[in-house]
């Protein structure tokens, strides 16, 4: 049995633990490979004019309104400080809006509703992520090193597996989070503030990088499952 994280291991029977073996989250192996200067050509931006920090704000591919309107709420303080990348969703956006905001804060906020093929190098060029709190999604800013704001998905209709993931990169000092009546404009600004100073984002990308480590955990996977069938003569 593959797990992601050492306390699911725990929470386990003593005869089930001896089955388990701790890898990490797979992640594509594209999110490795990302190249920050193909991000920034896609977004248009000139890494040695940018006088801010880039955020990347992410709610899934349909969106996130709770995130939408969040980041709509806080537009005036957050395009002051940072260069806003924001993926608004296929579903829960308001195309007339977002194109009225991106022309009042020209140049300081990017909508689109989706990022293709593009993510991982828009990932690797942001300098902050404001996100849900997704396994694939966070894992996949976490192997780019990336300090992060989530906002996990909570709540009686929800399984809390965010909530969950979320408290363990926060335990980690990996990332802040923002949960249930603490997601509030000020809270968020408060959060985002910290992350101006450079040391504070360098301090949080180390956290970042020795919870994921060295190994891959897809390749990891692989090579146990490979090594456990040529032990039972499956060449």
């Amino acid at each position: 049995m593959f797990v992601s994280y050492e306390e699911t291991k725990l929470s386990l029977s003593g005869a089930v633990q001896n089955r388990v073996i701790v890898t990490g989250n797979p992640v594509r192996p594209v999110f490795y490979n990302a190249d920050p200067q193909k991000g920034y050509d896609f977004l248009n931006l000139k890494k040695e004019t940018l006088s801010k920090p880039v955020l990347l704000v992410l709610g899934g591919s349909s969106g996130a309104i709770q995130i939408n309107e969040l980041v709509q709420n806080s537009l005036e303080w957050l395009c002051k400080n940072f260069i806003v990348i924001h993926q608004t969703g296929l579903v829960n956006c308001n195309q007339k809006e977002e194109n009225e905001l991106q022309l009042k804060f020209s140049g300081e906020y990017k909508p689109y509703p989706f990022i293709y093929e593009q993510m991982p190098d828009v990932l690797a060029c942001s300098d902050v992520i404001l996100s849900r709190a997704g396994a694939n999604s966070i894992w996949e800013a976490a192997v780019l090193k990336k300090p992060m704001v989530l906002v996990p998905l909570c709540g009686s209709g929800t399984r809390g597996d965010q909530v969950d993931n979320a408290r363990f990169f926060e335990q980690k000092n990996a990332a802040k989070i923002l949960v249930g009546n603490d997601v509030t404009s000020e809270n968020l600004i408060k959060m985002l503030s910290d992350f101006l100073d450079a040391g504070t984002r360098k301090s949080y990308s180390d956290a970042v990088e020795k919870m994921c480590g060295t190994e891959k955990p897809a390749r990891k996977i692989a090579e146990i499952i490979f090594e456990e069938t040529k032990k039972d003569g499956n060449e």
